[in-house]
């Protein structure tokens, strides 16, 4: 589905696509909530409703969104319109709030949904930073990047090394960067960026 082009909002940052064009944030938004209306109505759902069990774990704000997990094993996000009818590809960008919180505290409310004999919460949780280390938002990067632990970091070097040697992020969010792949061993002593 392409988006057709408006003028770029002043206020957020453009999001480039795939070919090069860029759709403002309101436009992002606005496709996704049309997505969410469209399944509703139209598509077929992505799992029976009488055969699966949806579990709702984690809300990423007071009022939804919701982080859940479907049949006790598959993570996706609950919306308050469209219940769970997208992908968690898709849905997971509606995850981006929970890294204005702080980790330990996302972790420990969902632990304590789940107990002790839960499934790990790591895989949601690293859907929300990468959708936050990949993003164009300066804001949602540097989020993103207070979220990674060192565990992490292989995982997202690639995604760290863009940010780093990126000419288009602030120098602070470079180094934040920089420092964790130094700090994990994944940046090389001797590798200088190309000039441009």
């Amino acid at each position: 589905m392409k988006l057709l082009r408006r003028p770029v909002e002043r206020d957020r940052p453009p999001i480039p696509d795939v070919a090069g064009a860029e759709y403002s944030y309101a436009q992002v938004m606005e496709v996704m909530r049309s997505l969410e209306l469209s399944s509703c109505a139209s598509r077929a759902k992505l799992v029976d409703m009488e055969t699966r069990s949806v579990r709702r774990v984690l809300a990423v704000k007071p009022d939804g969104p919701w982080l859940v997990l479907i049949n006790g094993t598959t993570w996706n996000v609950e919306s308050r319109n469209a219940g769970v009818d997208t992908s968690f590809a898709v849905s997971r960008l509606a995850l981006l709030p929970l890294l204005e919180r702080p980790r330990d505290e996302v972790e420990r409310l969902a632990e304590q949904a789940l107990g002790p004999d839960g499934p790990d919460i790591a895989e949601a949780l690293q859907a929300a930073i990468q959708c936050g280390l990949s993003g164009p938002s300066e804001y949602w990067i540097s989020r993103a990047l207070a979220w990674v632990i060192n565990d992490e970091v292989g995982l997202f070097a690639g995604l760290l090394r863009e940010i780093a040697v990126g000419r288009s992020r602030s120098q602070a969010t470079q180094h934040a960067a920089k420092r964790l792949l130094k700090q994990n061993g994944h940046w090389p002593t001797t590798w200088r960026p190309p000039h441009s």
